[in-house]
């Protein structure tokens, strides 16, 4: 007989203790993953330039996918879920038309005419280092 047949209980100690092991870890993920803590969240929603609109235009519901109900939270690093859920509850209001107003008067009046290079758009062009990669290269523009 070999020496594993003669004495086969460090074995299955050696067993055990990885079923207890991951065991363990099993239940630790569904913990937290069971946690279940809800948190709603007000969210006030100010409509300029609309006289009015059909708000379940809005919902998340149905075909038109705008303004969540819920959302879970989830650690970006290990993309697990933290247990928490958040549901945002939601204002919409509209504005009047002299708000409107009064708003594209202010904005006009603190306007400054700028040149360079925007840095919210750009062109993708080839890399001429290396032409297997593309760089974004930032576009000349006229701000007013």
């Amino acid at each position: 007989m070999s020496k594993l047949g003669r004495n086969p209980q460090p074995i299955v100690v050696a067993l055990v203790l990885t079923a207890i092991m991951l065991l363990s870890v099993l239940g630790a993920v569904a913990t937290t993953a069971n946690v279940g803590h809800s948190v709603s969240v007000p969210i006030k929603v100010l409509l300029i330039g609309f006289d009015q609109i059909d708000l379940s235009y809005l919902s998340w519901t149905g075909d038109s996918r705008n303004l969540p109900s819920s959302i879970v939270n989830v650690d970006l690093i290990s993309g697990n879920t933290t247990g928490v859920v958040f549901h945002p509850q939601y204002d919409v209001t509209f504005a009047p038309g002299s708000f409107k107003q009064n708003l594209v008067a202010y904005l006009g009046s603190i306007a400054k005419q700028a040149h360079g290079r925007n840095p919210w758009f750009g062109q993708y062009q080839v890399d001429k280092e290396n032409p297997d990669y593309y760089i974004s290269v930032l576009t000349r523009i006229n701000c007013t």
